[in-house]
């Protein structure tokens, strides 16, 4: 019975330590899959921290060049208005490409102020397809009264081909249309509108190419200054209007920063979005922390199994031995049983005879024929009973084993609650405290708010009031500009109306000195002829020109002749008129005197004819 019992315990044991084989695997399995899933999760997690950071630098480094080109882009009136334009002719009519400036752009930032000067008044060109359309354009611009523009028609352009020998002129010298980044379909503009301009490093450069190389082309320097063909050269602080034409990069820049910030913030959206879906990153770790508990506590309960079947098997080699040890005995033992069974059974059937006659009335009672029947009906019963109770005590164990197991896992999901709730304390007291921070902040930003406001229409009070000032301080400008070109006039014939009485001075001193060295006798009103000096030139050496100057006009304002004598034709003509009638008369008479003055040379023909004769 011993045997059996422990074989039936054995096989108990062996069915748990197969269930708890597999409870083992399984949760081993789930481990795995949790290892892997929160393996992924953390690389997943890392990844996506790496591209955080790495968006978040660019992000700064993009608001870092945006707010620095904020600073530095200004746009004028003119120029909204002329994309405003650009943009409704794109709506309109199919075969405008865009200002020639928004078309191309220079490879890099140093050559904007070269390419800018380059281009000149082509930048703010529209270029077209067709010369039909750019006809159209200028209807449609006429229509609207949207002010001029330049076009440049694709179709009739036929710019010469540029020679490949500029483009080896010198090291630090490239073409214009080198520097610059376009489509290949506006060539012919870009190619109109740079010609064979070079762009080059330096001035010396400059120099050299358009002195000492002699190469017909126009050389531009970095900072804008220009060597043009005829060897004229251009430059200086003129250079700003040229910087500010560069800016349409700078303002082509500034759009694709704003797109880079756009782009880069939607990538961090995704990526925050990608974070909180990895946000279960601490229920899997939690959920592989309960499965190493589950395992542990089924390893160990399947520890225990292998050794209460290393026991049983134990015992059961003991028995075995003890059994072989014991089979001679038994034998004897079984013999000696079958002797004392037969003596038994002789003993019970005198006993049993016996008592048939006492327990007569019992097997009446229990409707028995004898009492040996009865004991045969109890034996079953017991043995069933046994039987059940072994069952009974192998559940228990079982149960109690289980009870184990649930009892530890109820004192870890205690123990986790614990904490879980301790977290859940600490949570909301963060939350409350990130709640005030949110409301303080709140109230902050409401203030800066209402000071942003309160700023920017101070802001539009100034501008207006800038621009009233500008408006003032250009008609001001206009005004003085006005003035100083009048000014500048009335110098002008003010030094013109000088240099004349200067003239009239110095001829009118000329004529009194022929009179008084010709003894020419002359009606004055005041002053005379003997205060008049005979050389001018005697004082040069001693006194400057305009002692000179003044000391003629003052002996000129000494001697006044008298006009009435003359008549009165010459007196109200022209003095040009009356000089050359004057003129023709003096030269008459002075034909007449030397007509009359014997020749000097007469006597000396005379002398020679005799000698001839």
């Amino acid at each position: 019975g011993q045997l059996e019992g422990l074989e039936a315990s054995e096989r108990v044991y062996a069915q748990q330590r197969q269930a708890a084989e597999a409870d083992v695997a399984g949760v081993e399995r789930e481990m795995q899959q949790a290892r892997r899933d929160a393996d992924a999760a953390k690389a997943e997690h890392e990844r996506l921290v790496r591209v955080e950071i790495e968006l978040n630098e660019k992000l700064e480094g993009v608001l870092k060049d945006l707010s620095q080109a904020r600073a530095e882009q200004r746009e004028t009136a003119r120029e909204a208005r002329l994309k405003d334009m650009v943009g409704a002719l794109q709506r309109v009519f199919s075969g405008v490409h865009g200002r020639l400036a928004e078309l191309c752009s220079p490879t890099q930032h140093k050559y904007d102020v070269a390419v800018a000067t380059v281009l000149g008044r082509h930048m703010d060109a529209i270029v077209v397809d067709r010369q039909a359309t750019a006809i159209d354009c200028i209807a449609y611009i006429k229509e609207q009264r949207a002010g001029q523009a330049t076009f440049l028609p694709l179709d009739a352009l036929h710019p010469p081909p540029t020679s490949d020998s500029l483009r080896h002129a010198h090291r630090g010298a490239r073409l214009a249309t080198d520097v610059l980044q376009f489509d290949a379909a506006i060539e012919p503009a870009v190619l109109h509108a740079c010609g064979s301009a070079l762009v080059c490093d330096s001035l010396d450069i400059a120099r050299h190419v358009c002195y000492e190389r002699k190469l017909d082309a126009k050389a531009v320097t970095l900072d804008g200054s220009v060597i043009h063909r005829s060897g004229l050269i251009t430059g200086g602080a003129g250079s700003r209007g040229q910087r500010s034409k560069a800016q349409v990069w700078e303002a082509a820049a500034v759009d694709n920063l704003r797109k880079a910030r756009d782009r880069l913030a939607e990538e961090l959206q995704g990526v925050a979005r990608e974070r909180r879906r990895l946000a279960k990153e601490d229920a899997l770790a939690e959920r592989l922390a309960g499965l190493q508990t589950r395992h542990r506590v089924c390893r160990d309960a399947l520890d225990a199994l292998v050794r209460k079947l290393q026991g049983l098997a134990t015992e059961h080699r003991h028995m075995d031995s003890s059994l072989a040890e014991c089979r001679p005995a038994a034998a004897q033992a079984a013999e000696e049983l079958d002797q004392a069974k037969a003596m038994r059974a002789e003993a019970e059937e005198r006993i049993y005879a016996a008592a048939q006659p006492i327990f007569a009335d019992f097997c009446r009672r229990l409707r028995v024929p004898s009492l040996q029947a009865f004991e045969r009906q109890l034996l079953p019963a017991t043995e069933a009973a046994e039987e059940r109770r072994l069952h009974f005590r192998t559940q228990v164990s079982r149960l109690d084993s289980q009870l184990a197991f649930e009892q530890q896992q109820l004192d870890e999901a205690a123990a986790k609650l614990a904490k879980l709730e301790q977290a859940q304390q600490s949570t909301i007291s963060a939350l409350a405290s990130l709640k005030a921070d949110q409301a303080r902040e709140q109230a902050e930003m409401a203030t800066l708010v209402a000071q942003i406001e309160s700023l920017r229409s101070e802001l539009a009070t100034l501008n207006a009031k800038y621009s009233d000032a500008t408006e003032d301080v250009h008609a001001a400008r206009h005004t003085l500009e006005k003035g100083l070109k009048e000014l500048d006039a009335m110098n002008k014939e003010l030094r013109a109306r000088a240099t004349d009485m200067e003239r009239a001075q110095a001829e009118k001193a000329a004529v009194l000195r022929r009179c008084k060295i010709e003894d020419i006798p002359l009606p004055l009103l005041r002053g005379s002829l003997q205060a008049l000096p005979l050389e001018v030139s005697v004082g040069l050496s001693q006194m400057s020109i305009d002692d000179t100057q003044s000391s003629i006009m003052s002996v000129n304002d000494d001697i006044a002749p008298d006009f009435s004598t003359l008549p009165q034709d010459d007196r109200t003509d022209a003095p040009e008129a009356v000089d050359r009638k004057y003129l023709a008369e003096i030269a008459r008479l002075s034909a007449e005197i030397d007509a009359l003055n014997p020749n000097p040379h007469a006597r000396e023909r005379l002398e020679s004819a005799r000698a001839r004769l």
